[in-house]
């Protein structure tokens, strides 16, 4: 922190990587690679794999910078800052891909009210798709836009994007939601009610010039965090139609060739067939893969010796885990069945009252949030997205747990005790 062309430099190196692994993978989606011979598509391949590990080789970084300037913080600022205080301060002044995404959604949501078409949204997709198209071509029109401008919001490494079936289920649960056009009013307004915090923080605390250096270097690491999930999310869509082609020339599904590393593949494309020792390693990583970063070496493993080693680093198996701990992000006490959140189409499946369980939270995530009693998430900081919500909704919170999604299942009655950042496992009566 006290190399200033460390703290100008580092931010703009991660967005220039960002950059550069989302322009080549948006080049990908647009490209006839049938045509491609097999020595392009390896070239593509290389390139690929150096701009992808740049960006997400060690994904955790940009967090780890995050956590390592909050335990700075004390050092580096001389008085406190509450932790709602230091996350307005280091806020994005920019409305996020996410954000986006939600306010396209709310927006047709408050369109579709305002026609007095909520009803319509009770029948099949099919009949909101025909009298859309019939009678209201613009509102369809936008549906259609939203589809396809976010068609990358749900995709993970399955890679299944947002389609206009999806994007009708997100349509009609906005629709349902009393509280949507609030929530779209706030939405619109916070850009300028960020600054305007700011501001007022900013005179609160009257920050010295380093102090000032130190709460903008944490701002932009803090969005740059922030953004790794869509930039996962787009480059895995984008870059799908290079796994495709590969995988249509040796003869596999794309997530059967997804198992094996970029070198492992480069090899299979080669010889034009995947053989009988890549075929059982596609196998057992299937089956279950871990890859682990010990010391300055990486360790990996799959199949079963896999989820045995993992079960116990995690002290899974010996024992049943009924208790674990983790972060207080908001102070509260909850208890209720337990909800997991693996992916964004789960979020409809959450009933008021439940506990959300999930590995991180995202904007999308929002409505489940609002109804949650209570959120439970792997990971995160003070700073995440979980975090900052729980906050402003009041809801108890616990973040950092790093295993309740493989502790809780679904109906599992669960107390959420966030003044001592613990979660346990009820016993059923």
């Amino acid at each position: 922190m006290s190399d200033k062309k460390f703290v100008f430099r580092l931010p703009r190196l991660f967005r220039k990587i960002d950059e550069d692994l989302l322009k080549f993978c948006r080049s990908l989606y647009y490209r006839d690679l049938a045509k491609a011979n097999k020595n392009v598509l390896l070239r593509l391949l290389k390139k690929f794999g150096v701009l992808y590990q740049a960006k997400f080789g060690f994904y955790p970084l940009p967090k780890i910078f995050s956590d390592a300037l909050a335990a700075l913080l004390p050092r580096k600022i001389s008085f406190k800052i509450s932790k709602e205080d230091l996350s307005r301060l280091i806020a994005s002044d920019t409305i996020s891909d996410y954000v986006q995404d939600r306010l396209a959604l709310l927006s047709i949501s408050e369109s579709i009210k305002e026609k007095a078409l909520a009803a319509l949204m009770s029948e099949s997709n099919e009949e909101i798709i025909q009298q859309l198209g019939r009678f209201h071509p613009q509102l369809y029109a936008q549906i259609e836009s939203y589809a396809k401008d976010f068609n990358w919001v749900p995709v993970n490494h399955h890679v299944q994007p947002l389609n206009l079936d999806l994007a009708l289920n997100l349509v009609r649960e906005a629709v349902k939601d009393a509280s949507a056009a609030d929530e779209l009013t706030e939405l619109k307004k916070r850009p300028r009610s960020v600054i305007e915090e700011k501001k007022k923080l900013f005179r609160k605390y009257e920050f010295n010039p380093s102090e000032l250096s130190f709460i903008n270097f944490f701002k932009e690491i803090n969005c740059i965090n922030e953004s790794r999930k869509a930039a996962m999310s787009k480059a895995l869509l984008w870059s799908y139609p290079l796994f495709q082609e590969i995988a249509n020339r040796v003869g596999v599904d794309v997530v059967s060739l997804r198992q094996l590393t970029s070198f492992e593949m480069s090899a299979v494309l080669r010889t034009g067939k995947v053989n009988s020792r890549f075929q059982n390693i596609i196998k057992s990583r299937l089956q279950y893969y871990y890859c682990l970063l010990k010391g300055s070496r990486l360790k990996e493993g799959s199949g079963e010796p896999a989820k045995t080693f993992v079960q116990d680093l995690l002290a899974l198996q010996n024992k049943p885990v009924s208790e674990i701990k983790g972060n207080i992000a908001q102070k509260g006490y909850a208890k209720g069945p337990a909800r997991l959140i693996l992916m964004e189409y789960q979020v409809q499946n959450l009933l008021p009252g439940e506990i959300l369980v999930t590995s991180m939270t995202d904007p999308d995530m929002v409505p489940a949030m609002k109804r949650a009693a209570a959120i439970v998430t792997d990971e995160g900081g003070i700073t995440c997205h979980a975090a900052i919500v729980s906050r402003e909704l009041g809801k108890p919170c616990v973040i950092g747990t790093k295993i309740a999604t493989k502790v809780f299942k679904d109906g599992d009655m669960v107390e959420v005790d966030a003044e001592r950042g613990i979660v346990r496992k009820m016993a059923r009566k």
